[in-house]
């Protein structure tokens, strides 16, 4: 087995009450686009986090605004580029207020943002995480339930239409977050705060409501999480991550590979799905997401 170093290059510099993740490359590979979150600029809220999503081009490594927010305490955020590098899908979260601007609650959705007319397009409500098919076929997305702050995974048309569960094993699935596409399309993975044998955290949901309203533990410690992937046609299920982590996320790479974060400085790994061998590339992994771009072959 050969040994893989990472040496890590620093991308941004923000201020401390700012925050870059949610990375993902472009299918060429030349644009990273990430979130970009903070507090709202309206002095009567500094409890609200907003965000916006930008671009990093790779050869030069200027950065740019690629959505802005429609209005000044929206967060758009989850960026999933559409597998043709023309539009964006976004988790559109908007903050709802009353005449005194008292929290009345968040309306989420899926919208696609068109890059070349700045065109958008809301494709679900109630959701978030979308992302399309390789083959830009399905579109998979997180049901977000509002009372419980617990999610669902979801099967649907590109254009949002003729939605559906995808069923796994009848289990307590509690959260579910970062569902992605392996690269043929025929797998998804996602993290589950529980699952088939593992025990479900208590209180669910609070680590998101937290981090919304711009609670700064969010940042710092996420509930116990494993990783899975399931095949969305049969159904077969497998757990990637032996021990539960704290808020990993994860992302297909090349040649049946699997790349994670574990939080709190748990290190970076990729998983051989095929060999079933776990490869510790790095003591220093955090929270935020994670983003591999590789040429296929």
């Amino acid at each position: 087995t050969t040994a893989l170093r990472l040496v890590p290059t620093k991308l941004t510099d923000l201020p401390p009450d700012q925050w870059a993740h949610d990375p993902a490359w472009s299918p060429d590979g030349n644009t990273l686009a990430y979130t970009l979150a903070g507090p709202s600029s309206d002095p009567e809220l500094p409890w609200l986090q907003v965000g916006i999503i930008c671009g990093l081009d790779r050869a030069t490594g200027k950065g740019r605004t690629l959505v802005a927010q429609p209005a000044l305490n929206d967060l758009m955020d989850e960026a999933a580029w559409t597998p043709d590098g023309t539009a964006l899908l976004v988790t559109w979260m908007q903050t709802l207020l009353d005449a005194d601007k008292n929290f009345q609650g968040n309306a989420f959705s899926v919208t696609r943002y068109d890059l070349a007319t700045t065109q958008t397009t809301r494709l679900v409500q109630d959701a978030t995480s979308g992302t399309l098919s390789p083959d830009g076929t399905r579109l998979l997305f997180l049901r977000y339930d509002l009372q419980t702050s617990l999610s669902t995974l979801m099967l649907a048309n590109a254009d949002g239409s003729a939605a559906q569960p995808l069923t796994l094993p009848d289990t307590d699935w509690g959260s579910i977050f970062a569902p992605r596409w392996s690269p043929d399309g025929s797998e998804i993975s996602f993290t589950a705060t529980s699952g088939p044998g593992v025990a479900t955290p208590t209180p669910l949901g609070q680590r998101l409501w937290d981090w919304l309203a711009g609670v700064e533990i969010a940042q710092a410690h996420g509930f116990p999480s494993d990783i899975w992937i399931a095949n969305p046609d049969t159904k077969a299920l497998r757990r990637v991550t032996p021990n539960s982590l704290d808020d990993p996320r994860a992302v297909w790479g090349p040649q049946n590979t699997l790349a994670y974060t574990g939080g709190g400085n748990g290190g970076v790994f990729v998983f051989d799905l095929q060999k079933q061998i776990i490869l510790d590339l790095t003591k220093h992994g955090d929270y935020g997401g994670i983003a591999w771009k590789f040429n296929a072959e």
